[in-house]
């Protein structure tokens, strides 16, 4: 084993408490320096045992058990900062006090020993204290010359009755000692070095792998978000046709038996909805791209809805669904997002459902505190279900998680719904609250703040105008000339029927370059803008009617939901978006507004 290895090796211990290369050298460079020091310490303490200079004699002795501890106190806490200065200001005592003790020369010796500070002092600190110590190790040389007027023609000598022999032994040592730490401060200076430039090769190699792995990760994002809204866009095309006509035929005279066959129906289709919903939402939440929309609506006529799709499932399971709506609330409309707050509902009522199976669900609506610009509505759903331990209750908002194993086997679910709620409720200023007990049930409640309908449309339209949008049913358009851009065959029929239903003026375009040479001949109230077709897609059609000065409002109907879908509508010049599959109130919700400007502002005459 070669010398170095076995330093190494007894350094260890030391080494492990220090992660700087310039340091560890340092410290081996103080351990081989105290180490040398102590055994030339002892050599010479022996050595002047027979001779007549008990006083060195003494100063060496001292030295000796000095080092020694140093040495240890070294390996035990690798303080070497303390072991150093303690070390110099011994060997510098030695030079001082030989200048001192000196009547005639000044000795060599001392300016060896001085050299040995300076280098040691500056291998070491490399500090402001390698100047002080410096200085301080000349300035008894500087005192003998100028103080004491000593002789500087025979510094070879030293007046303590020392033979040739002995000086000779403390000369060359010193020079020694001098030689081994410049060695082995500049030998393990450029191991450090070297260590250090093939760390810096391996974490440059690390960078770039980790640079490729970053890329491979972002495109394999890419590639899942791109697969997602594919998938999305192609189940929610025929979702829109199968729940888009069962909306249709639902509002029409039926039998006991094919009402409920629709019902079923209609309710199967938006469950599936609502976990494409969820899935998509759930990955724009990982994306970080999950925004709001702020659109006019009234939230008693919106649970209302909520708690109507719900009623067939509760009748199934032979339970109770209860809805009770402050009456403060009637004709109550705010700024919000629609769509949004029903997921939330959605989810909430849908696994208080789920998981009640004797007894009542029952959602409360209340209007908390008012003011003259908002709206504090609390939204609270309990049930007589299985109910949540305080254990469970800790992680039923964790992604993928569900209250135990069994829950996910007797019940399905994908342990997405309430981690969305929670986010969706977050994006609001809202937190969900729980309170639950096992086997007796569980109530989630939240509030949240919403800004009150100011302006001139909400109280100024026809009586008649205003009932007719409290149901489908009775819902006009009376007098709006609307242009629906379309290629799918069964949407396109769905939306003939439902405009026909609302007495609105239909016309129709199988793409976007027809509906563009449309507009240019014929005047529109509103477009209605799908977005995937052949021939010129809606977002070029929609830029060009824009370039062409067609000012005309356009509504887009899309069943893309990718997380950049909405930056192109806004790039596009079109004014507001709808997704498919939608709900009849949805869109009529979305027209009306259009409805109102164009009755007020007399560019649609409507008859009472």
């Amino acid at each position: 084993m070669k010398i170095s290895e076995w330093i190494d090796l007894q350094l260890l211990p030391v080494m492990k408490r220090k992660d700087n290369p310039i340091q560890e050298s340092r410290i081996k460079v103080l351990f081989i320096t105290l180490a040398l020091s102590t055994f030339f310490f002892g050599l010479i303490s022996i050595v002047l045992i027979n001779k007549n200079a008990n006083e060195l004699l003494v100063r060496m002795v001292i030295s000796f058990l000095i080092y020694a501890l140093l040495l240890f106190y070294l390996w035990k806490t690798s303080n070497w900062l303390l072991v150093t200065h303690v070390a110099i200001i011994v060997i510098s005592a030695h030079v001082w006090l030989d200048t001192i003790s000196s009547q005639t020369e000044v000795n060599i010796l001392t300016f060896q020993t001085s050299i040995l500070i300076t280098l040691a002092s500056f291998y070491l600190f490399r500090s402001v204290w390698s100047i002080c110590y410096s200085i301080q190790s000349y300035l008894p040389i500087y005192y003998g010359f100028f103080i004491k007027n000593h002789n500087y023609n025979n510094m070879y000598q030293i007046d303590v009755g020392l033979d040739k022999t002995t000086f000779i032994i403390l000369f060359t040592f010193q020079l020694l000692l001098i030689i081994v730490l410049c060695f082995f401060f500049f030998n393990s200076l450029g191991k450090t070095l070297v260590d250090l430039h093939h760390s810096r090769s391996e974490e440059k190699i690390l960078n770039e792998q980790l640079q490729k792995a970053v890329k491979i990760a972002e495109q394999s994002a890419r590639e899942k978000t791109d697969f997602l809204s594919i998938m999305s866009h192609e189940l929610r095309t025929p979702l829109h046709g199968v729940i888009g006509m069962s909306n249709l035929l639902l509002s029409q005279k039926l039998l006991g038996e094919q009402s409920e066959n629709l019902k079923i129906l209609k309710f199967s289709a938006e469950n599936l909805l609502a976990l494409i919903n969820n899935i998509l939402d759930f990955n724009k939440i990982d994306a970080g791209v999950l925004e709001l929309d702020n659109e006019e609506f009234n939230p008693t006529l919106l649970i209302d809805d909520i708690v109507s799709s719900f009623r067939l499932k509760a009748v199934e399971k032979n339970i109770g669904l209860q809805a009770y709506i402050d009456s403060k609330l009637i004709g109550l409309a705010v700024y919000g997002d629609a769509g949004r707050l029903t997921q939330v509902m959605f989810n909430i009522l849908g696994n208080a459902i789920k998981f009640t199976n004797a007894g009542e669900v029952t959602i409360r609506v209340q209007l908390q505190e008012k003011s003259e610009d908002h709206a504090d509505i609390l939204f609270e759903v309990k049930d007589t279900g299985i109910g949540i331990t305080p254990e469970e209750l800790k992680s039923i908002f964790n992604v993928f998680s569900q209250a135990n194993a069994g829950i996910s086997r007797h019940y399905g679910g994908t342990g997405l719904g309430l981690p969305i709620v929670k986010h969706l409720l977050m994006l609001q200023n809202s937190n969900i609250q729980v309170e639950s007990e096992p086997n007796i049930g569980s109530t989630f409640s939240f509030v949240i703040k919403y800004p009150l309908i100011k302006g001139e449309y909400g109280q100024q339209l026809p009586r008649k105008v205003e009932k007719s949008l409290q149901k489908n049913q009775q819902a006009t358009l009376e007098g709006m000339r609307i242009l629906v851009v379309e290629d799918n065959e069964i949407s396109t029929i769905l939306m003939r029927k439902l405009l026909d239903m609302w007495k609105a003026e239909a016309h129709f375009a199988e793409n976007g370059l027809i509906a563009l040479n449309k507009v240019k001949d014929t005047a529109f109230d509103i477009i209605l803008m799908d977005i995937h077709m052949p021939v010129m897609d809606g977002f070029e059609a929609s830029r060009a009617m824009r370039n062409h000065g067609i000012n005309t409002p356009i509504i887009a109907l899309t069943a893309s939901v990718a997380v950049d879908t909405q930056n192109k509508i806004t790039k596009a010049g079109i004014d507001a978006y709808v997704i498919k599959p939608f709900k009849p109130n949805e869109l009529l919700r979305v027209l009306t507004g259009f409805y109102k400007k164009l009755v007020l502002s007399g560019k649609i005459n409507h008859q009472e």
